[in-house]
């Protein structure tokens, strides 16, 4: 266990930062939320107007002039309404349950670097662990 004993807010003894203050965390909370609001709005929006592929082949080029490039397959999900909001949540989505993975195969004993390694393991094999 850890020696800290104060839940929340700034340690004992020192003076409280705006991050400590949950009316704080709230308004940048709202700002965030309203952010992705306002681009999924702007998408919606200009979701009429002609939206060029980054995803497009190096090898194309145009025929004529001021000809673009028509998405066609995979390519055309990226021009379709919302994609990027779709795709970002996914990704944050994949990214959480692989994080959570990640840290049960990381993850060390809390008492790690205060453990005294001169003292016999308590695993089963009984084996000393040298350090």
């Amino acid at each position: 266990m850890s020696d800290h004993t104060h839940h929340g807010g700034p340690p004992p003894g020192e003076a409280p930062r705006w991050l400590d203050h949950p009316s704080n965390i709230k308004l940048i909370t709202k700002i965030f939320f309203g952010l992705c609001g306002l681009f999924f709005v702007a998408d919606a929006i200009f979701f009429a107007y002609h939206k060029h592929s980054t995803f497009q082949p190096a090898e194309w080029t145009p025929v004529v002039e001021g000809e673009h490039f028509q998405p066609q397959g995979v390519h055309a999900l990226e021009t379709t309404f919302g994609f990027y909001s779709i795709y970002g949540f996914i990704a944050i989505v994949l990214l959480v349950v692989l994080s959570v993975g990640l840290r049960k195969l990381v993850m060390q004993p809390e008492d790690f670097y205060s453990r005294d390694y001169n003292e016999p393991a308590d695993d089963e094999s009984g084996e000393a662990h040298h350090g």
